[in-house]
């Protein structure tokens, strides 16, 4: 097969991952964000041996360069890590914009948001220049790849046939795998994560456990803790715990937390959904299906009765480990850029292949 010249355009904070030793100290908000698509695409270029452009402070004057010297070799693709929000768009795209037709143009959308309302139909329904900017970047695409496909094919239900859809997963493979499944955890719930509307069952649980109080005033404070880390500290702490909450966003989409969580053999709670079905997880068979009516109710039971669910939460593991590394999904990204590259047809589920 012949060698395929490509470029890696990261965008925004996800740039300062691909360097993974230069961030184990960091501690910002959009951590958990930002990790994996890092580790994600320096695997890419390894495989691919394509450059990753990324140099927030002049990343305009990076890109040209990294472009001009992709031209000059006969680029084949540009990956385009970043959909137009915020400083993306004349940052990244407007270079983009100016590739010669004949070069394949995959992005890779990371918000769904085109202001800041956290409502599905109203994403839906507004016109604004974000979503122009959007579907720019769509007709650009060749190929549009994105964890948020169910919300993003209602949206923009016009460039269905190009989107394809590739899941969120956990990282780094070793991370994970190399935990030994607890078979004492914490008989607690652990509860993390953002807080905030677009996380609607998120933003129950933290009302209802008060956790602006001393604990000793918290509401659930002997069944559920809220605790943060990053790395391995992260996965070792999911793996401490007999059960985490992993809140969907209001939009059909399933987060990193997801795999992370189950991948570190604790057990799931989250609300079921049509994507979480799809990707085979199965509720009261990987994972124990809540919503606000229940959640601290199903909390309650699980924490009285921890036995009961070792082997959801082994059948959990054994699934996610299986098909939801950094791994599977560098391997669905070779598959589609490879097919891209030479205007072959990827698999018509268009999702990854579940083993």
């Amino acid at each position: 097969m012949k060698k395929i010249n490509g470029l890696i355009v990261c965008s925004g904070e996800a740039n300062r991952y691909i360097d993974m030793e230069k961030v184990k100290n960091y501690k910002g908000s959009n951590f958990d964000s930002f990790q994996n698509p890092g580790l994600l695409f320096k695997l890419l270029s390894e495989h691919f041996g394509f450059p990753i452009i990324f140099n927030e402070s002049k990343l305009q004057k990076g890109l040209q360069k990294g472009l001009q010297k992709g031209l000059e070799k006969g680029l084949d693709v540009v990956i385009v890590y970043g959909f137009p929000s915020r400083k993306v768009r004349p940052l990244i795209w407007d270079e983009i914009f100016k590739l010669p037709k004949g070069i394949k143009v995959i992005g890779v959308t990371t918000d769904i948001h085109t202001d800041t309302y956290c409502n599905l139909e109203h994403q839906i329904t507004v016109e604004n220049e974000m979503k122009d900017q959007f579907r720019q970047a769509f007709d650009k695409s060749d190929i549009t790849l994105s964890a948020s496909y169910s919300a993003l094919i209602q949206i923009y239900p016009e460039y269905k046939d190009q989107m394809i859809w590739v899941t969120n997963f956990f990282a780094s493979h070793e991370r994970y795998i190399d935990l030994p499944f607890n078979e004492n955890p914490l008989n607690k719930c652990l509860f993390t994560g953002s807080i905030g509307d677009a996380y609607p069952l998120r933003l129950h649980i933290y009302n209802h456990i008060r956790m602006e109080l001393p604990k000793e005033k918290q509401n659930y404070a002997d069944i559920i803790d809220r605790k943060l880390a990053y790395f391995n500290r992260y996965a070792k702490l999911l793996n401490s715990y007999l059960c985490c909450v992993a809140g969907a966003p209001y939009y059909d989409a399933i987060m990193s937390k997801v795999f992370e969580i189950t991948a570190a053999g604790s057990l799931l709670l989250t609300e079921t959904s049509p994507d979480l079905n799809n990707l085979g997880f199965k509720p009261n068979e990987h994972y124990i299906p809540v919503d606000k009516e229940n959640v601290f109710e199903v909390i309650e039971k699980v924490t009285k009765n921890p036995e009961n669910y070792r082997e959801i939460r082994m059948a959990g593991m054994e699934h996610c480990r299986r098909n939801f590394s950094v791994n599977n999904i560098v391997n669905q990204y070779i598959e589609i850029i490879e097919c891209c590259v030479n205007n072959e047809p990827y698999n018509e589920t268009k999702m990854i292949k579940l083993k």
